[in-house]
């Protein structure tokens, strides 16, 4: 899963970072735009679901459309410019995790087919 440069990759993990969902789409789609999609790759399959935690990525009416359309909770952890220093964000190191897992995961880190 070679990374190209005009596409962004969506993970969505569990609390304890396994993988539930992975959503390509083009790099000219904002995420508050496609993140209704990404998560409605969840909605039959998680009916426990409760809570969503996502990036800054994911603000705006997207929020609202989750709490209307899902039933979800979004919250969104927003970094901060003026911290010094390393301070972990609220639930934003799971999906950092993942996502390194993943790279450094060789069959995925290659592009066979090129």
């Amino acid at each position: 899963m070679a990374k190209e440069e005009n596409e962004n990759i969506h993970f969505i993990t569990d609390t304890n970072g396994w993988l539930l969902s992975a959503v390509v789409h083009a790099a000219n789609e904002h995420d508050s735009r496609t993140g209704f999609e990404v998560l409605g790759t969840l909605r039959y399959r998680f009916e426990r679901m409760q809570t969503i935690y996502a990036d800054g990525g994911y603000r705006g009416e997207l929020i609202n459309d989750v709490k209307q359309q899902l039933g979800w909770n979004m919250v969104v952890t927003l970094g901060s410019n003026k911290e010094t220093g390393f301070k972990p964000l609220h639930r934003w190191w799971i999906i950092e995790s993942t996502v390194s897992w993943l790279e450094d995961f060789r069959r995925l880190a290659k592009d066979y087919e090129y």
